[in-house]
């Protein structure tokens, strides 16, 4: 996934219903770090303006989606 605005591009991963997203380092290919989303079995990923968009409700609820946003932990300069 690329992020709009500061243009940098993101790995997702699934591992036991928790949702990772790891920041890409386009000249070596690698991941540099790696976070967890706060729930498990989240829909809809999205990343705009270094935040995490997703839709979440809990598994085999009958509660509304809903849409949730975290900060990632990385700092960008502005070109």
């Amino acid at each position: 996934m690329q992020d709009p605005i500061t243009g940098k591009i993101y790995a997702r991963f699934e591992k036991g219903g928790y949702t990772y997203i790891g920041l890409i380092d386009t000249e070596t290919g690698e991941i540099k770090e790696r976070i967890q989303l706060e729930y498990q079995w989240v829909d809809k990923v999205a990343i705009h303006d270094n935040e995490v968009y997703y839709v979440y409700r809990p598994l085999e609820s009958i509660q509304k989606r809903y849409l949730y946003k975290e900060k990632l932990p990385y700092e960008f300069k502005p070109m």
